[in-house]
């Protein structure tokens, strides 16, 4: 039978399935708890995670196995030692991860994205800044730092950082601020100080005066964008 609980002031949560559980302060997740929603106010340590929708509310997840959910979403922190596995992401913050990452839908991430293996989604929306090794997508890949006057405060420094990556795979990539030496797409489209070392793309590669594709090979129409 399922049923709901909730954590004021911290504590741990036992193994059993669980429809809901909100936790505040500092709590413990056992490795047989399974959970429908689970909400995170405070900060929960794991060794794994399974269960279906992932919220963290400003927020800590701190997993030193595996992250197995249906949906990833909220706004804080989340580090994971092992691999990720998630229907979709839609989150605002810092995540680290050590190992590979699947997610089956869209990635769509603002803030910091830190991964040294590999990252496979449907489709990726980054908004602010990634160090990453390898990232594949079925689709379209868009990149693009953070671009606000907070920028100027001491604790939004950390977020001003151009991207990299090993290695980008997909259909359609759109990056500004990007270093990456080795891109395969389809249309490649570079603004914003990016450097690619090895491009290949079959149709079109657009780079603004300030970004540059050391060598490229595929039979694609090279586009000069303005500004």
């Amino acid at each position: 039978m399922q049923q709901n609980l909730t954590l004021s002031n911290g504590g741990e949560v036992r193994a059993g399935q669980y429809n809901r559980i909100v936790v505040f302060g500092d709590a413990v997740l056992d490795d047989g708890a399974a959970f429908d929603l689970m909400d995170v106010h405070g900060s929960v340590a794991a060794h794994n995670v399974r269960g279906g929708v992932l919220y963290v509310d400003g927020g800590m997840m701190q997993v030193t196995g595996s992250l197995r959910v249906q949906t990833l979403g909220g706004n804080g922190d989340v580090d994971v030692t092992g691999a990720v596995r998630v229907g979709r992401m839609q989150f605002t913050g810092v995540m680290q991860t050590d190992r590979a990452v699947r997610v089956i839908d869209s990635l769509d991430l603002s803030g910091i994205l830190r991964n040294g293996q590999r990252i496979d989604a449907d489709s990726v929306r980054m908004d602010g800044f990634m160090e990453v090794a390898d990232l594949h997508a079925v689709h379209a890949v868009s990149i693009r730092p953070l671009e606000t006057m907070m920028l100027r405060w001491n604790c939004f420094r950390q977020y001003d950082h151009g991207s990299t990556a090993d290695s980008i795979s997909c259909m359609d990539l759109d990056a500004k601020d990007l270093a990456c030496p080795l891109i395969r797409a389809n249309t490649v489209t570079l603004r914003g100080a990016s450097y690619a070392q090895d491009v290949h793309c079959a149709k079109t590669l657009s780079l603004d005066r300030s970004s540059v594709a050391l060598q490229v090979t595929g039979n694609c129409e090279r586009i000069r964008l303005d500004g």
